[in-house]
């Protein structure tokens, strides 16, 4: 398959834990991602508090686009109704107790955009968390899209994944894994009916990275409506 250049031969062969976690979620073919409201967040996963300093870093932060990049990221949401990747830098590095909804809400981020602190929900979770989620997306092919065969959900969410950490194709399986435990990860979930990306109706979805130099952010996010 190499030699021929095809695109499923850039995965590993075997998979890695993970990806055994993915297919043991509760989920079926052609099933939606699911929505949490905040209080749902906060008692599943480990909450992140506010803070006035992290809303003076999101302020200070420059937004980076790669258009590139994002489209990558977003690739397993393609089928849903909106989605959006965005990437900041921040002039010195963060302490990880200022990443929460204060300092997104500040980045100006599109898929924030109409949020607030007090709106949006952040918790604490790990890359295995974001992965599910572009999995699922790919493979239910959200409202009215086509759901894809699993050896490309798996590729657009391994792509996904690289660019989401900001990491070249030629870097080994093992080493993203690695480098993905070096990462902060946030599960975000805005109130219903608050903010201008969120349709609040069918999927409602978003995550947060912080990069291990404390100094690169991307949001992801997506929504899907009937």
């Amino acid at each position: 398959m190499r030699e021929l250049g095809h695109p499923l031969s850039w995965l590993p062969l075997t998979s890695f834990h993970f990806e055994h976690t993915v297919r043991e979620r509760a989920w079926s073919p052609g099933d939606m991602l699911g929505s949490m409201s905040p209080e749902e967040l906060h008692a599943r996963y480990p909450a992140t508090a506010p803070t006035a300093t992290g809303a003076g870093a999101g302020r200070a932060a420059l937004h980076t686009p790669d258009d590139r990049r994002a489209e990558v990221a977003v690739d397993p949401f393609a089928e849903l109704g909106r989605s959006a990747a965005e990437f900041f830098t921040l002039p010195e590095p963060l302490d990880p107790a200022d990443f929460n909804s204060a300092l997104l809400t500040a980045l100006g981020a599109t898929s924030l955009a109409g949020l607030t602190a007090e709106t949006l929900a952040a918790a604490h979770t790990t890359a295995d968390d974001v992965i599910g989620d572009l999995y699922v997306a790919a493979a239910s092919g959200g409202m009215w899209g086509d759901s894809r065969p699993g050896g490309y959900c798996r590729l657009s969410t391994w792509r996904a994944l690289y660019a989401l950490m900001d990491l070249d194709l030629s870097v080994p399986h093992g080493h993203a894994v690695r480098a993905a435990a070096d990462h902060r990860w946030l599960r975000l979930a805005p109130a219903r009916r608050t903010g201008d990306f969120f349709f609040g109706d069918l999927s409602d979805t978003a995550f947060a990275v912080l990069d291990p130099t404390r100094t690169r952010v991307a949001v992801i996010a997506a929504t899907d409506t009937d």
